[in-house]
This record gives structure tokens, C-alpha cells and sequence, in this order.
């Protein structure tokens, strides 16, 4: 049996994508973090507050799926069920 290992050089379209070169580099800034790639906890908030109505609203209803789900389990499939005898 002869192993086939992946094949020596990638197809052009991934070999440019993967590749950096001067016109793909990263830009930085001044500190030296990655300016593209950061998420700004500040704008996540301020997207919540605009939405205020549809956060509470998901946050309720998966509250609310969560609580059923466990009591509808604790119902039907009980993990201590047990019974006793008085002597």
C-alpha cells in the first residue's frame, strides 16, 4: 500500500492568497498592533444599546428555552428515581 501525501505545490489561487508579499502585508499601527484584525469591545456595546429591545429579547428567550428544556428533562428522565420501604 503506497501513502499519497498532499500534492508538492498548491493550486495559484491558494499559493497567492497564502503567500505574503509587500502589497499583503498586515498594516500596523504606531503601537504595533494589527489594525484589521482587532474587535473593539466598545462598539459591541454600543451596538447592544442601540438594540437594546432585540438583546434583552434573545437574551429572555434563550433564558427561557434553557429553563424548559432542563425541567422538561428533570420530568421524563429523572436521574435519581428511587424508591424505599419503611421497616
Amino acid at each position: 500500500m503506497t501513502l499519497v501525501g498532499p500534492p508538492a505545490h498548491p493550486p495559484a489561487a491558494l499559493k497567492d492568497h497564502h503567500t505574503l508579499t509587500p502589497g499583503n502585508t498586515p498594516s500596523t499601527s504606531a503601537e504595533g498592533e494589527e489594525s484589521g484584525d482587532d474587535i473593539d469591545l466598545g462598539q459591541i456595546l454600543e451596538a447592544l444599546r442601540r438594540r437594546r429591545r432585540l438583546a434583552i429579547t434573545v437574551l429572555a428567550l434563550s433564558t427561557l428555552i434553557g429553563f424548559s428544556v432542563t425541567v422538561n428533562e428533570r420530568i421524563r428522565n429523572p436521574v435519581f428515581a428511587g424508591g424505599f420501604k419503611l421497616l
